[in-house]
C-alpha cells in the first residue's frame, strides 16, 4: 500500500486491517487470511469422518514424522504467530485450542467454528501493535 502511495507515509499498517467499529478501515490482509485457512484446513482434516479426507490426514501425519512439509505442523507455526497453542487429536476426533486466558475444544469439521476464535485473535493482536506505535 505504501509503495503506491495509496497511505499516508506515516499511518500504521495495522490501522488498515483493522475492523471499522474499532477505528480501521476494515481491510482484508492475505497473509493472516491464508494462515487461517491453513488452520482451519488443518482442523477439517483431523476431525472429518469422511474416508477420503481420512486418507490425507493420514498421508500428512506420514509426511509429519518424516519431517517433511505438511499442513497440520504448518497450521501449528501459524498459530504460534497468533498467539494460540493448537493441538490436533486424530484419535478423539478434535481441536483444542489453548489461548492465553482459556481453552476450546472443537469437535464439529466446519470451519465456521474456528472462525471466531481466529478473528478475535487477529483483532486483538492488531489492536496491540496499533497500542505500540
Amino acid at each position: 500500500m505504501i509503495i503506491i502511495k495509496a497511505t499516508h507515509k506515516h499511518e500504521s499498517n495495522s490501522l488498515l486491517y483493522l475492523p471499522i467499529g474499532k477505528g480501521g478501515k476494515g481491510m482484508q490482509e492475505l497473509e493472516t487470511l491464508y494462515k487461517t485457512t491453513k488452520i482451519k484446513t488443518a482442523h477439517y482434516l483431523t476431525v472429518s469422518a469422511d474416508p477420503h479426507v481420512q486418507l490425507v490426514s493420514t498421508f500428512q501425519t506420514v509426511k509429519e514424522k518424516k519431517s517433511l512439509r505438511s499442513i497440520v505442523k504448518d497450521a501449528r507455526t501459524f498459530a504460534g504467530h497468533l498467539d494460540l497453542n493448537i493441538e490436533y487429536n486424530r484419535v478423539e476426533s478434535k481441536t483444542t485450542i489453548k489461548t492465553s486466558n482459556s481453552t476450546i475444544e472443537v469437535n464439529q469439521p466446519q470451519p465456521k467454528h474456528l472462525k471466531t476464535i481466529l478473528r478475535k485473535n487477529v483483532e486483538k493482536k492488531l489492536e496491540e501493535e496499533v497500542k505500540q506505535q
